[in-house]
């Protein structure tokens, strides 16, 4: 089989261009959705180990992920509230609470406006990247949570998707769908949009009243885009596991739930499950009779400060997985190599060399704390400003909130750079060839 790989496009200079006002498609399964250049021979399979298009090229996917833009992890941004429950949840409740439906649907689309734009896509294929992993909730599609807007006769709004997936072909890059949040939480994790205290409150893989809520999301996914070749895979569910657990058979028997709720209507889509830990933490395909699958992982070692105890913890992961022998195309989905310059590139040479397809976590990050070594390399880009946005704030007006959202914009940020000084911008071109 040839290998191939998406190469850099020559820097192209646009204005800035919000994604939310590009490609405003209706919201019928016929939608008309920009392929870029892609062509129906760039949609992506799995073949044993590999990732093939349909001329039987071998693909890697490298990238990164974009994190904070459709839903909101705490730490990583500088929106507050003054309780411990700092989730998309209850910073819904309170922009409801004080400026009412429309003006917390207001605010996530002014957000949204300023924390991506297609300057933004350019900076990644720039980086030579050709797959984005794009987090989503079901806040991001349905219109009842008031972070989309309604249209009529429609149970969903498909239009944050629709722009990401249209902007990201555009410019040459595939997009994974990461549902990062399902209804109820299946983690009880900030970044699924809901906190929950301990493990026993998570009851997403009791509760089937949420469980057919996130099938159903999924199907009409799926309907919407099928047969779209920019879209590499189908992550169905982010970091499954309670409160960052392991995964097991409930949560297994869940994915295969999901998984058949596709391939009642696409049976040739490639869907992507989550451990997300170890390799102890998936099952066999052949159990559950999944075809057409990848496995990824997550890799975010204690050891920040240490490149060989960092690498080792890589290597020791991705060689446990390497043994179970799954005979699918094995992704990193997340990961970071923290501030050592060092750890970044024997990781990434490492993955390239035992055909792991990867993205890093994350394009940018808004820290109001300071940055320390054990936080910097999260985000190839990282805030300037150290002043937080107040959502409880009374003396803040719905109005001057907005004002300060365009902290969000890249331009506003500073690329993370290493000793020497490289920075991992510049650093992940190199290996995303």
């Amino acid at each position: 089989m040839k290998k191939i790989f998406i190469l850099c496009l020559a820097p192209i200079l646009l204005s800035s261009c919000q994604i939310n006002n590009e490609t405003k498609a209706t919201n019928n399964e016929n939608a008309s959705i920009s392929f870029g250049s892609f062509t129906q021979d760039d949609y992506l399979m799995a073949k044993g180990n590999d990732i093939i298009n349909k001329k039987d090229e071998v693909v890697h996917l490298r990238g990164t992920n974009m994190g904070g833009y459709s839903i909101v992890e705490t730490w990583m941004s500088y929106l507050r509230i003054n309780n411990t429950h700092m989730d998309h949840v209850n910073m819904n409740k309170v922009l409801i609470d004080r400026f009412g439906e429309d003006g917390c649907l207001r605010f996530w689309e002014e957000y949204r406006d300023n924390y991506f734009t297609e300057n933004d896509f350019i900076n990644c294929k720039n980086m030579n990247m050709n797959c984005l992993r794009f987090p989503f909730s079901y806040m991001s599609v349905d219109p009842d949570y008031y972070n989309i807007e309604r249209i009529e006769g429609e149970k969903y709004n498909f239009r944050i998707l629709d722009n990401f997936i249209s902007l990201a072909s555009k410019y040459g890059m595939y997009t994974i769908l990461d549902l990062h949040g399902t209804y109820g939480s299946q983690n009880g994790q900030n970044h699924s949009g809901q906190i929950f205290d301990t493990k026993a409150e998570v009851d997403f893989y009791s509760n089937i009243e949420n469980q057919n809520k996130t099938i159903d999301l999924w199907k009409a996914i799926t309907l919407r885009y099928k047969d779209n070749p920019s879209i590499a895979g189908f992550d169905l569910l982010n970091e499954p596991g309670e409160k960052a657990g392991a995964t097991n058979k409930i949560h297994w028997d869940v994915l295969d739930k999901i998984y058949q709720g596709i391939r009642e209507i696409d049976k040739d889509r490639l869907i992507i499950m989550e451990s997300c830990w170890g390799a102890d933490n998936l099952p066999t395909p052949s159990t559950y009779g999944w075809e057409n699958i990848m496995y990824s992982f997550h890799e975010y070692t204690s050891q920040y400060s240490n490149s060989t105890k960092h690498m080792t913890s890589v290597q020791n992961k991705i060689n446990a997985i390497k043994k179970k022998d799954f005979n699918v195309p094995i992704q990193v989905g997340e990961f970071v190599g923290y501030a050592l310059e060092t750890s970044w590139r024997r990781m990434l040479q490492f993955y390239n060399d035992n055909n792991i397809h990867w993205n890093t976590w994350t394009y940018k990050i808004h820290r109001v704390a300071t940055i320390t070594n054990s936080v910097l390399g999260f985000g190839i880009f990282v805030k300037k400003e150290d002043n937080a946005i107040y959502l409880d704030d009374k003396n803040e007006t719905l109005d001057t909130l907005i004002q300060k959202l365009s902290l969000f914009r890249t331009d506003r940020n500073f690329a993370v750079s290493f000793h020497s000084g490289v920075t991992l911008e510049r650093l992940l071109r190199e290996y995303c060839l």
